[in-house]
């Protein structure tokens, strides 16, 4: 376990990192895995549908079709993850997501097409599962430190695997990368067997030892499901969750709309080659990656609030530029800074997320989280798909709108918190 007097300053890297749990530094290694398969072929998916001759309305009903199949599971899952066991759905997630690209490699129709969404969406199972392991595996103080090692590893993975899979694509076709992503997947399964296992787990919870592995009594039903809901909002601290809650729905309606807009962006205005739009993921995650580990340590020196409501504000105001973007160059450039500075918040609202309820309904709270991301998405990449036809400027004058929306939320979620302690 991280020890929760030490600083990156005082020990020094190499020492943290080995403080670091176990547990924590395969989960890490684990997720680059899963970033690097996800990434050689969702960041084909776009230009190839595109070439299949689905339009922006297509691609965004595809997409809401997975976040809210996504939806159902991430709530589901999170409460089945916390009463019964969190391994089996930390897995069954992984097993969706070796289903998809399987649907993926077969699709010939717009049907295999929605069934690959679907794969997509119940992989969301997996997440809230994951999301309580971290939080078991880390401590307050630094949190959002090993959060920021967590997001930065994942985020250098997402910065080779479009650049290989754009690259592959435009020489050898579609289905290569397709198969290398499938074949890491397996990968990942394996690496993730430890998990949750009592050698690798990161001891006794608050709620009683049971909590990360072993299988609850009690009988599966929804009301049983409702109840575990019930129970957790009542011991929360509710006028944290509801505008949290709000804020993951706007997070979702932010990121399903930039989603199409950016690519679509990019193929109507200057390229439709994979490597130009693969090239996006690139951008993004170089530029979060770049400051991701910063802001993990700024939220735990200076807390969540802080950092979150200061970036938060001034992204959006960035995001204005994207109406005199006229090079593609320059699409690029503006992704990255805002990348930098959107994301310089990422570990807060991570660690603000995990600290909101207690750690016997951290997947539970997880899967409402995501749920709630998942809705918001769905909305957005079909609103989107729709706006992105009818007028570009109010199409991206609408999220960055919903970006002070975002922040306002989670600057009355946390001031709440600070009150309450």
């Amino acid at each position: 376990m991280v020890s929760s007097g030490r600083s990156l300053r005082s020990s020094g890297i190499q020492e943290f990192w080995r403080e670091i749990h176990p547990g924590m530094r395969r989960l890490i290694a684990i997720g680059m895995v899963e970033v690097l398969s996800v990434g050689l072929y969702v960041s084909l998916l776009a230009p190839w549908w595109k070439s299949l001759g689905y339009e922006s309305v297509a691609q965004g009903w595809l997409n809401s079709i997975m976040e809210i199949a996504g939806a159902v599971v991430a709530v589901t899952g999170g409460i089945i993850a916390d009463k019964y066991g969190r391994k089996g759905m930390y897995t069954v997630g992984q097993l969706m997501r070796c289903a998809a690209i399987m649907v993926l490699l077969s699709a010939k129709s717009f049907t295999g097409l929605v069934m690959v969404s679907v794969f997509r969406g119940l992989s969301v199972i997996q997440f809230p599962a994951r999301t309580a392991f971290v939080a078991g595996y880390t401590v307050k103080e630094s949190r959002a430190t090993v959060l920021g090692i967590y997001q930065t590893a994942s985020l250098v993975a997402n910065i080779a695997a479009p650049l290989a899979a754009g690259y592959m694509a435009d020489r050898f076709g579609v289905k290569p990368p397709l198969w290398l992503s499938l074949g890491l997947a397996v990968l990942a399964i394996l690496i993730s067997i430890p998990i949750g296992k009592e050698e690798d787990s990161p001891g006794p919870s608050p709620s009683g030892s049971n909590s990360q592995t072993d299988t609850k009594s009690g009988k599966f039903s929804p009301e049983a499901l409702l109840a575990t809901v019930r129970e957790m909002l009542e011991q929360s601290d509710r006028r944290m969750l509801i505008p949290l809650l709000i804020a993951f729905i706007a997070n979702g309606l932010i990121n399903g709309g930039v989603s199409i807009l950016l690519p679509f962006t990019v193929m109507d205005r200057f390229s439709d080659e994979y490597t130009a739009v693969t090239a996006l993921s690139v951008a993004s995650s170089l530029g979060t990656a770049l400051v991701m580990l910063i802001g993990g340590r700024i939220a735990d020196l200076k807390g969540r609030r802080r950092v979150i409501v200061i970036t938060g504000t001034i992204m959006p105001v960035l995001m204005l530029w994207v109406f005199w973007i006229n090079r593609l160059w320059q699409v690029y450039a503006l992704l990255m800074l805002v990348s930098m500075i959107g994301n310089l918040a990422g570990p807060a609202m991570m660690a603000a997320k995990m600290e909101a309820v207690e750690e016997k309904y951290r997947a539970t709270w997880d899967g409402l989280a995501q749920g709630g991301v998942s809705v918001g998405l769905a909305m957005g990449y079909l609103a989107w798909g729709m706006l992105y036809k009818a007028s570009y400027t109010w199409s991206w004058l609408t999220v960055i709108c919903l970006c002070f929306v975002q922040v306002l939320c989670y600057s009355v979620a946390l001031r709440s918190r600070q009150q309450a302690q």
